[in-house]
């Protein structure tokens, strides 16, 4: 089950043997509580393989920051967010990791990756993420926990979800 207008997924995962308890999940921060100049944070692979030739191990790496523009602006009704501005240094192998609250631990986006300039190279410092909110407060979830396991719900059903046609 995919859509096209965001840049993340849901994907069903059922249940294991191996995780009696469930599957480790990040809460997500509530889109109230979120500022301009929040700080925030990271977690992700720079530069992958590439950082392993250089000092012999991959492992995850943090990176702080804060969050410098929340776009189209601060304030905005929620299903108008668009996007995080970030004063983060991220690369690549940083991209799809979490971006949380450093204070509570809570997740509000996915980073996307840096910001490049004319030439197309990162600028260092900036970066940007896409909020989490319009996957998490759509019906999507409730959807897909819905269908029987290992089967997607209804086309009809989905449809209806996402306001397409018959």
């Amino acid at each position: 089950m995919a859509r096209s207008d965001f840049d993340l997924a849901i994907v069903r995962v059922l249940p294991h043997t191996a995780l009696p308890n469930g599957y480790p999940f990040l809460e997500i921060e509530p889109y109230e509580a979120i500022s301009e100049g929040d700080e925030i944070a990271t977690c992700g692979y720079p530069l992958g393989n590439f950082l392993f030739e250089q000092i012999g191990t991959i492992t995850s790496s943090f990176t702080r920051g804060s969050i410098s523009s929340i776009i189209p602006s601060q304030g905005i009704p929620q299903e108008h967010l668009k996007m995080f501005q970030l004063n983060l240094t991220a690369t690549y192998g940083n991209s799809g990791g979490p971006v949380f609250s450093v204070r509570t631990g809570r997740a509000l986006g996915v980073l996307q990756g840096g910001i490049v300039d004319r030439q197309r190279k990162i600028l260092p410092g900036l970066s940007r993420a896409e909020p989490v909110y319009p996957i998490v407060n759509s019906n999507d979830i409730n959807l897909i926990k819905s269908a029987p396991p290992g089967q997607l719900p209804p086309t009809d059903e989905i449809k209806k979800a996402w306001g397409v046609p018959s």
